[in-house]
């Protein structure tokens, strides 16, 4: 990784170096199931953002796959069906 560059700005105040960030273990509950959550807090203004309002968590249950990733899943377990059809005639 050459150089990660990520920015920051507070959508309300519009300030950009002033946040702090807290690891909530139990601050999003899906469906009964408490997932941890990451708040990073403005230190101008002090608004709460939600990471996962912009950045969403892969291992949450709510969290879908790009179209692009479906479509290649689909074509796989295809291509399998497809070559075990064959192979067992």
């Amino acid at each position: 990784m050459a150089r990660a560059r990520l920015h920051l700005i507070c959508g309300n105040c519009g300030c950009k170096d002033m946040f702090s960030h807290v690891i909530d273990p139990t601050g999003h509950d899906i469906r009964g199931e408490l997932f941890p959550a990451v708040l990073i807090s403005c230190g101008n203004c002090a608004t709460l953002h939600d990471l996962s309002d912009n950045a969403p968590d892969r291992k949450s249950p709510l969290w879908e796959a790009p179209p692009a990733a479906r479509l290649r899943r689909r074509l796989k377990l295809a291509l399998m069906a497809f070559w075990r059809q064959l192979f067992q005639k």
